[in-house]
């Protein structure tokens, strides 16, 4: 540092330019911090022990958006994207963490008890669901190691499927039975007014010859593809994760989702217990092994992330009626960017 005067910065977010403003106020240097967004920009000059640092000064926090806009009723692209963001998050950072505090037990009695005892009888079931779902290891590390990408990638690509229709088809069809198009508020309006957008299911159709549903296939293809490749590294040890460098074929998924047929679950009237229920969630899965965490990195075009990010909110909007974004605008809000 003896031989820097000035320090020039060109970051992209509030932390690591906190971070360089200590460093430069720790000692004595002069910043430079400058951003862009398009056609505008900013710029501050900071000069030691004459003018206050990037930090001395905070700006206002951006208005947070309403968890009930996030979940059922956007109406701007940025809470599409919020939404595909918290989506990333969820599936490939919290679900593996939470996988992984259980994947060591003794026993899935032992994980069954645990769950009720933390989250209560409702909350229990639905974390065994997921959990039961991203261990289930032990078909993947007992096959012939020549083919076990292969076999994971499909397999991923059908998880991929499911989930499209669970969060895009499922889920639209709750929301349109608790609130139809016809309903009314609780004042006697129209429910579906103002802000408040009516959704459409967005379905993968083989008549792709329309504009409208080739484009709603193409969103519905990059969602999976992009999903599909990201659960394969939450599997895959280290030493292979470098083979994981695209996403599966086009052609590969599309086969995946003109052959799936939804299943509706019976409902479940059995008598038995609910760690009983907990416990047969846990039939075909393997304890003893880890799975990878995934953390959101917005500045790696080849890693997918934004690609996923992108493709769910594109899918969401379209869902809601909203104008889609591009991955540039995506990267932006998703990524937290400040200029």
């Amino acid at each position: 540092t003896k031989r820097v005067d000035v320090v020039l910065n060109a970051l992209d977010n509030v932390d690591a330019r906190l971070f360089v403003d200590g460093r430069c106020v720790e000692s004595q240097k002069g910043l430079i911090d400058a951003g862009t967004l398009g056609a505008k920009g900013n710029v501050q000059v900071v000069v030691p022990m004459l003018s206050e640092s990037y930090g001395s000064s905070v700006d206002p926090p951006e208005p947070a958006i309403p968890v009930c806009t996030l979940k059922n009723f956007p109406y701007d692209i940025s809470h599409t994207i919020q939404w595909g963001r918290d989506i990333f998050d969820g599936l490939y950072n919290r679900r593996p963490l939470q996988a992984n505090k259980f994947a060591h037990f003794s026993s899935t009695e032992e994980i069954a008890l645990d769950l009720i005892q933390t989250l209560g009888e409702d909350a229990a079931l639905e974390a065994a669901r997921e959990i039961s779902e991203d261990l289930r290891l032990s078909w993947f590390y007992e096959v012939d190691s020549v083919n076990m990408e292969a076999i994971l990638m499909n397999d991923s690509i059908t998880w991929a499927v499911r989930l499209y229709h669970k969060l895009f088809v499922e889920a639209t069809e709750d929301l349109l039975k608790k609130h139809p198009q016809d309903s009314l508020d609780e004042d006697g309006e129209p429910f579906w007014s103002g802000t408040r957008k009516i959704p459409r299911i967005v379905r993968y159709l083989d008549d792709s010859h329309s504009e409208s549903n080739a484009k709603a296939n193409a969103y519905i293809e990059d969602f999976v593809r992009c999903a599909a490749r990201l659960r394969t590294e939450t599997y895959l040890k280290s030493h292979h994760l470098e083979k994981v460098d695209k996403k599966p074929s086009r052609e590969s998924v599309s086969k995946c989702l003109r052959e799936f047929i939804s299943e509706v679950d019976d409902a479940n009237d059995s008598t038995s217990s609910l760690v009983s229920k907990i416990v047969s969630l846990f039939e075909n899965v393997k304890l003893g092994e880890s799975i990878n965490s995934i953390d959101f990195e917005k500045d790696d075009d080849c890693n997918d992330h934004v690609a996923f990010v992108t493709a769910a909110s594109n899918l969401r909007a379209l869902t809601y009626g909203i104008v889609p974004a591009d991955e540039m605008e995506t990267r932006r809000i998703a990524g937290r960017i400040v200029p």
